[in-house]
């Protein structure tokens, strides 16, 4: 597991799967975005556990490669921390494959808000 110090707000952070079970400090007020693959066109889902001391405050669809059908993209989730504690960042990727199964794989970030 990784440890980020605290982020200072004059950039707003973005995390990714590579940032998968990462441990970020943060405090009150501070925003930062999770950034993750998706492909709506095949199904492929992300659903979102957010812990009460989180707050979305924005959603949005990325660029796909349309030159390539079923390329996929990104989804963009815009969060701000609200109250102080230890979150649990908590998202499952929901889709089947060509066989029909369900493949769940699962994104998490550990959000650390203490205050000043």
């Amino acid at each position: 597991m990784k440890f980020r110090p605290k982020v200072r707000q004059k950039k707003v952070p973005t995390f990714s799967i590579q940032d998968h079970r990462t441990t970020v400090g943060l405090q009150p007020g501070d925003r930062f975005v999770i950034r993750l693959p998706v492909n709506l066109e095949l199904g492929y889902r992300w659903n979102p556990d957010l812990p009460p001391g989180l707050k979305v405050v924005d959603s949005w669809f990325g660029p796909t490669d349309l030159a390539r059908p079923f390329a996929g993209g990104f989804h963009y989730w815009k969060i701000r921390a609200i109250a102080p504690g230890m979150h649990f960042y908590r998202a499952n990727y929901r889709g089947q494959n060509k066989t029909g199964d369900i493949l769940p794989i699962t994104f998490q970030l550990q959000v650390d808000v203490s205050p000043e």
